[in-house]
């Protein structure tokens, strides 16, 4: 296996023009240059089908996640402009219900069903006297 020596000499040409920070490691100089030698070995090092598949894949997931979040919006929309105030409505009518049944129910069973199981028991009391 041959290992690939590259003499190589890179000039970083100061880019803020102050000695402290061109030689600092995060200053704008040295920032430039790694982002140099970044490019220059995903071009060098790596298969032009994994930088085109990888850049595609992160692509697809980005357009995914976009797809996802508007299909979610939409859902959420839906539900707060129909869904929810429909189903506001149908509580309030259910207790609007409930209380008109109850006040019904209140009202037959004095009127009628009190009535009628006292005239049943005198009609009882009638029956088994007289026997």
């Amino acid at each position: 296996e041959e290992i690939d020596m590259e003499p190589e000499f890179v000039f970083l040409s100061p880019r803020a023009g102050d000695p402290g920070i061109d030689h600092g490691l995060l200053g704008p100089t040295y920032g430039e240059a790694l982002a140099w030698e970044g490019r220059r070995y995903q071009s060098k090092y790596q298969p032009l089908l994994y930088r085109v598949g990888k850049h595609a894949l992160i692509e697809t997931a980005a357009m995914w996640r976009s797809f996802l979040l508007g299909l979610y919006t939409v859902i959420m929309t839906i539900l707060r402009m129909t869904i929810i105030p429909f189903a506001e409505r149908v509580m309030i009518l259910n207790a609007w219900l409930k209380s008109k049944v109850v006040l019904f129910a209140r009202l037959f069973f004095r009127k009628i069903v009190v009535p009628t199981l006292f005239f049943c028991g005198v009609i009882w009391d009638v029956i088994t006297n007289s026997l």
